[in-house]
């Protein structure tokens, strides 16, 4: 295992080129074994045994008291922290024995489990094969699809209140990566991992550091070594740590408690009746209501035009594209993460969504270098390769060119996504008001200001999402035009995907094949006549046929944009957030964004790593942070 001082100078780790748990099934010494159990050879010792079930339920959830705190009132969120993930065992007991429990009042468990190497999911299958008893939670876990990557995985089982945060980190970087954020305070943790001589580096004191800085009120630990090194560090940073029984013919085991958090540490999450004022019906907008109203909050939606996502979310059909930056960067980062959060979103609460890929074909130079290297990533889990003979095939088009399948997204009507999400009981939507300012009556109520209406409402939170209306929040957001073409096209109706060139053409919806696109960094500068001529030159480049373009659909939009290319995600006042900046990744990123929003407003543990919630803040931009 790397010290985490050594992070930085790790080879090849990339958002999507984690280092993978290698991991030999074998049997163990004893001769009465007849099962084989799975070894890490990178640390020379087992994951675990036959018995293990037995050996979690008693050493963590029982050495933390679970089963009587879980459902105690004063947690609106229990948090356990986990220090070595492996392949997932304590996570699916501690699963099993959360649903045994579960009810409908019942808090919601946030599992935050860190570990350098990611597990493999043909190991996972593997493990339900072992212990048939964990095949109902284990097969929850793989019905999400999951698809793991370097940094923050976020996994969500929305009918048992269940978050899985997985970390795929070195463990320093990883808890380093949570602190600082209260919400992200953990009740109760798990250190595990293997035996302390041959993984020494977890056991490290400045680990010891880290997890009492991140420990929350009446935080308890438990773990399965007895080692006195361990139990002095443990001291030296705030447990008092008791020695008992082990499991099984196991001399001694550590538990103990976090003593010097105050109560004040813990931070609850605000009342659910609380009224919460949303500036903006786009999509971020529409997503963040909905998250929001579906945990019981109260929301009002305000909109200036006389109809929902009438600016940039009117686009009448859209593809969300990956833009799957390799580098080791907040932006890669926030770019993979942000994308599979809403991958994966729109596959769960998205009806109308299609999971067709997306196709990247090899126009340029600089995309076929762009291919070469995610193609050595070896994720055949996300991407495929694809000849011309099998593009053409499968889409019924006639070009020349080789391309990259990327095997998870697709189309979406963003317009009919706002109106699905706002019709909640929870929500109410206010049109033709045009927002120009607010006011902080007192330190936890807002009242926002609205042109020739009179407003005398307050809101305990409030969310402006209203494009360039940011500006006077972010000076430096600006604008781009976008436009897109409708056509009627038989020679392009049989395109299954998305597909990607100098341009897009999209499959075809309603009898009109849609493709773009121009971009334009002010309003005006293209006439209609040159922005459609622009976009079918660049597709004909492409297809040897697109049929005849007679009858053209032209939609535009402004799209608000920012100089590092990051959108905004924060608050720029007590209770006030911002939300914008997604240029034209709006449906990739916008689900992320609006969960990253909602988390602060709940007081939640946050999806994301410090370091991406730094790169969205909408203060970066100021002097006192550069």
């Amino acid at each position: 295992m790397k010290k985490f001082e050594d992070f930085n100078s790790m080879p090849n780790i990339t958002p999507l080129k984690p280092l993978w748990n290698e991991t030999v099934w074998k049997k163990t010494q004893n001769i009465d074994d007849k099962n084989t159990y799975p070894f890490s050879e990178e640390f020379d010792d087992i994951f675990f045994q036959d018995n293990v079930i037995e050996e979690t339920n008693y050493v963590f959830i029982k050495g933390n008291n679970l089963a009587e705190r879980w459902h105690l009132k004063n947690y609106s969120e229990f948090k356990i922290g986990e220090l070595g993930f492996g392949l997932g065992l304590n996570f699916f007991i501690t699963l099993k024995k959360w649903i045994e429990s579960f009810k409908e009042n019942s808090n919601n468990l946030t599992f935050v489990s860190i570990d350098q190497y990611a597990p493999k999911i043909s190991d996972i299958v593997k493990i339900k094969e072992a212990y048939p008893q964990l095949k109902e939670v284990i097969d929850i876990f793989l019905s999400l699809n999951p698809i793991l990557f370097h940094g923050t995985n976020n996994f969500y089982i929305d009918e048992y209140k269940v978050t899985l945060k997985l970390i795929i980190s070195d463990i320093g970087e990883g808890l380093k990566s949570i602190e600082n954020i209260p919400s992200n305070k953990i009740d109760a943790w798990f250190l595990d991992g293997f035996d302390p001589k041959k993984n020494p580096d977890m056991w490290d004191a400045g680990i010891f550091k880290a997890i009492s800085t991140l420990s929350n009120f009446q935080s308890t630990f438990a773990t399965y070594t007895a080692a006195g090194f361990v139990k002095r560090n443990l001291e030296r940073y705030g447990f008092d740590v008791t020695k008992i029984k082990g499991f099984a013919n196991k001399r001694h085991m550590l538990k103990g408690d976090f003593s010097y958090a105050s109560p004040s540490s813990h931070q609850k999450k605000i009342k659910s009746s609380s009224d919460i004022a949303i500036i903006g019906s786009g999509l971020s907008s529409s997503i963040l209501a909905n998250k929001l109203a579906c945990q019981g909050f109260k929301v009002d939606v305000y909109e200036k035009n006389k109809s929902i996502a009438l600016g940039t979310s009117s686009n009448p059909w859209a593809a969300m594209y990956p833009k799957l930056a390799l580098g080791d960067d907040s932006r890669s980062y926030f770019l993979t993460q942000s994308y599979f959060y809403a991958v994966n979103f729109y596959k769960k609460y998205i009806t109308s969504f299609t999971n067709t890929g997306v196709l990247f074909l090899s126009n340029s130079d600089s995309r076929n270098e762009w291919i070469e290297k995610i193609i050595k990533l070896g994720r055949k889990d996300i991407f495929e390769s694809q000849t011309k003979k099998m593009i053409n095939k499968i889409n019924g088009i006639d070009q020349n060119l080789d391309g990259l399948l990327v095997k998870h997204g697709g189309c979406l009507s963003p317009s009919d996504i706002c109106k699905d999400l706002l019709n909640h009981p929870n929500i109410s939507i206010y049109l033709n008001h045009d927002y120009q300012e607010y006011k902080h009556i007192q330190p936890n109520s807002i009242l926002p200001i609205f042109l020739k209406i009179n407003n005398e409402k307050q809101y305990s939170n409030l969310i402006i999402a209203s494009g360039l209306d940011l500006k006077s929040y972010v000076p430096t957001i600006n604008s781009m035009k976008g436009s897109i073409i409708g056509i009627k096209s038989k020679e392009l109706s049989g395109i299954q995907h998305p597909i990607n060139h100098s341009g897009y053409v999209l499959p075809q919806v309603n009898g009109i094949t849609w493709l773009g696109s121009s971009y334009e960094k002010s309003r005006h500068l293209m006439s209609s006549g040159e922005i459609q001529e622009s976009i079918l030159s660049r597709a004909s480049e492409v297809f040897k046929n697109i049929g005849s373009s007679k009858d053209i659909i032209q939609w535009s939009g402004v799209r608000s944009t920012l100089p590092d290319r990051m959108p905004l995600a924060g608050a720029v006042d007590n209770n006030v957030y911002v939300m914008g900046g997604l240029a034209s990744r709006g449906l990739s990123f916008a689900p992320l964004m609006a969960e990253i929003v909602a988390c602060e407003i709940s007081g939640f543990s946050s999806p994301v790593s410090k370091k991406i919630l730094n790169s969205l803040s909408p203060n970066r931009f100021s002097k006192s942070s550069s």
